[in-house]
């Protein structure tokens, strides 16, 4: 929505502070970018200048980020008002709030409206909710957030390969989110020099402690397999 005035704060909710917090937003917008440019070729020709590229790019990646932003979050009053202009003040180039709603227009056009509903987010929800296995193995203080944290970075940096959009987001989420068991794993038993089993370590280089981590996390990453419908041969 636009506002009356274009200052921006900064302050908790506002956008500067939702893509500082929430990692599942980046992610969908970047993700709605790939799937838009997969069905849409930019312009080209002689009469295409690299301005014009760039300008391209830039309008709809602010349109996928807002229909993302507007997919996770209620924006509008009275909770928490993210303005226009918050969005339009990213691009390099001048953007009127009627070509921020264009662009969004032609994404869920070109999307065919399918924004999607299914996101690493609830299936990571949904893991932690069905599986015992997972919250008895990574429930110690600050495992299951240390797990999300590296499954997250992991998403984000797929998002560098327009190949990601080969596999569903079940199978991406499975794989982050296994890295990130192993991660947490390998760090708590770095600090602690004892395995899950409370065994102690008598090598704690990153092979051993893989390893180790490996080991203890069998079981759940058949369960997570088994809960997202992720056949063996896929892991």
């Amino acid at each position: 929505m636009p506002a009356d005035e274009v200052e921006t704060s900064y302050t908790p909710g506002d956008l500067y502070d939702v893509l500082s917090t929430t990692p599942e937003v980046r992610f969908h917008a970047g993700h709605l970018f790939l799937r838009y440019f997969r069905f849409v070729d930019p312009p080209s020709g002689d009469s295409a200048t690299d301005e014009d590229l760039e300008a391209v790019y830039w309008d709809v990646a602010l349109a996928c980020l807002t229909i993302s932003l507007k997919f996770h979050r209620d924006v509008l009053y009275p909770l928490s008002v993210i303005y226009a202009h918050e969005f339009l003040s990213l691009a390099p180039h001048e953007i009127e709030f009627e070509d921020l709603e264009n662009a969004q227009r032609d994404v869920l056009e070109a999307l065919a409206y399918y924004v999607g509903s299914a996101t690493p987010g609830a299936f990571m929800a949904e893991l932690w909710l069905t599986l015992p296995t997972l919250r008895r193995l990574v429930g110690f203080d600050g495992g299951w957030e240390r797990v999300q944290e590296h499954a997250w970075e992991v998403l984000c940096e797929a998002l560098q390969q327009v190949e990601v959009l080969s596999y569903p987001i079940s199978l991406l989420t499975a794989a982050a989110v296994i890295g990130g068991i192993l991660e947490a794993l390998m760090q708590r038993y770095k600090k602690t020099k004892v395995d899950g089993r409370g065994k102690a370590l008598r090598k704690r280089d990153s092979k051993s402690l893989k390893k180790a981590a490996m080991k203890a996390s069998c079981g759940v990453r058949s369960d997570i397999q088994d809960v997202l419908r992720i056949p063996d041969v896929r892991l």
